[in-house]
């Protein structure tokens, strides 16, 4: 009886560590299509932005996720420090101060199924932490909050840290020819 009784709870314990161990692994990827524009240089899609800013991103990041409508859609809000103001449009940051700036992907549980789904939109690479980079960001009113401007065409990686721009940058000859423009025209390095 106690046998059994032990080989019982052995099998619970290995069956929940190993659902526990899955659902922190595995991660499933969703693309979806969104209409964004395509700028053709950096002097374009600075005219289009309102903020224009060299930044290093944080580890600090928040998940938002909204049900409206009926439908799911989310957002991940990643502070950054500001290293250098290229253009504020409203004069009101500063370099060395933090900043909350809006990305279009975010995480959602898959529930009972172990992991969770990254849902992206088009090409967009999330920032990651420690990396640098040139930003062009659009202020909306309804989220008070500034956002990558045009999906992956508003985040230039400049120190080559974040290794899923650099694919990015290989397989999109209109994204990896704006970064050379916006690299030429902006990064002093």
């Amino acid at each position: 009886m106690k046998k059994s009784l032990f080989v019982s709870l052995s099998l619970i314990f290995i069956a929940t560590s190993s659902y526990v161990v899955a659902d922190n692994v595995i991660v499933k990827e969703v693309r979806n299509q969104a209409e964004h524009v395509l700028f053709e240089s950096a002097e374009e899609i600075t005219n289009h932005s309102d903020l224009v800013i060299e930044a290093v991103a944080t580890d600090k990041s928040e998940n938002i996720i909204m049900n409206e409508y009926g439908f799911r859609d989310g957002r991940t809000n990643t502070e950054v420090l500001i290293t250098n103001i290229i253009k504020d449009d409203h004069a009101v940051l500063k370099e060395n101060q933090t900043l909350k700036v809006t990305e279009p992907y975010y995480r959602i549980d898959n529930g009972i199924q172990p992991g969770e789904t990254i849902y992206f939109y088009d090409d967009y690479t999330p920032l990651q932490a420690g990396a640098e980079y040139i930003l062009f960001l659009k202020y909306r009113e309804g989220s008070k909050s500034y956002w990558i401007n045009s999906l992956n065409q508003g985040k230039f990686n400049i120190d080559e840290k974040d290794e899923m721009e650099e694919e990015l940058n290989i397989n999109n000859e209109q994204y990896s020819e704006l970064k050379v423009d916006v690299l030429e025209t902006y990064d002093d390095n």
